[in-house]
């Protein structure tokens, strides 16, 4: 919005004008991967519902599941992995 405002220029930009567009450009490096994944995670379920009906809940529970049964498992050394 910033950019469309002072004609799409850079070189008409003020400090805080050019660090809101950093943050901004910070934001999507965190929300377009996220975007992306729930877009290809509806597109997954949608097939596999269509493949395997009733039981097409039981791949994301199990990889849910799994994940957060190797986390448990290994979250003290994780932990000491961290601290160090």
């Amino acid at each position: 919005m910033i950019l469309l405002r002072k004609g799409c220029r850079r070189s008409r930009l003020n400090v805080l004008e050019r660090a809101e567009i950093g943050v901004d450009a910070r934001k999507m490096l965190v929300l377009a991967p996220m975007w992306l994944s729930f877009l290809l995670g509806s597109v997954a379920g949608a097939f596999l519902q269509n493949h395997a009906r009733v039981y097409a809940l039981l791949l994301p529970a199990l990889l849910t599941g799994s994940l957060g049964l190797t986390y448990m498992l290994f979250r003290q050394r994780l932990k000491e992995q961290f601290k160090k």
